[in-house]
């Protein structure tokens, strides 16, 4: 066999094989990747979210807060991933239904007065 100045094999000379490997440091055979997990579903949550955006943003409706509302409570009882988005769709449906019901009640307040003095 050949050398070269530094002691090692000359270029196109053969190798010495490698010793046998210590089966403590071998590697695990390449398993497969598993399949990512799904995500849990949210959208009866993010429905009742949105719905109780909408109804704060878009004005004072009876609709869109009641189905917010409803809405929150069957994704806390179907879906429990979502339940922050659940809790905050209920919370604001509530503030836009109540808020609706403080419109009529001042309104109705403030006729009031009017109809009985229009009758004096």
């Amino acid at each position: 066999m050949t050398t070269t100045d530094n002691g090692g094999p000359a270029a196109g000379a053969p190798h010495a094989p490698l010793p046998p490997a210590d089966p403590a440091f071998a590697q695990p055979a390449l398993q497969p990747r598993p399949a990512p997990a799904l995500s849990p579903a949210r959208t009866l949550g993010i429905l009742s979210l949105i719905g109780g955006i909408a109804s704060i943003v878009f004005g004072q409706t009876v609709l869109i807060p009641v189905a917010a509302i409803v809405l929150g409570f069957l994704a806390r009882q179907r879906e429990p991933y979502s339940r922050a988005y659940a809790n905050w769709g209920i919370a604001l449906g509530i503030i836009a239904l109540f808020g609706w019901v403080a419109v009529l009640i001042l309104g109705a307040l403030i006729a009031v007065p009017f109809a009985i003095f229009h009758w004096l």
